[in-house]
């Protein structure tokens, strides 16, 4: 069943494109938009 592991992956990958860092340093994910 290598296809949740894709998706797990895939997940992982878009959350971290989709993280911002503050002034502080303080990281903000924003998944649901």
């Amino acid at each position: 069943m290598k296809s949740r592991s894709t998706r797990t992956e895939t997940i992982g990958l878009a959350t971290a494109r989709e993280t911002t860092t503050d002034n502080n340093g303080t990281v903000a994910v924003i998944a649901d938009r």
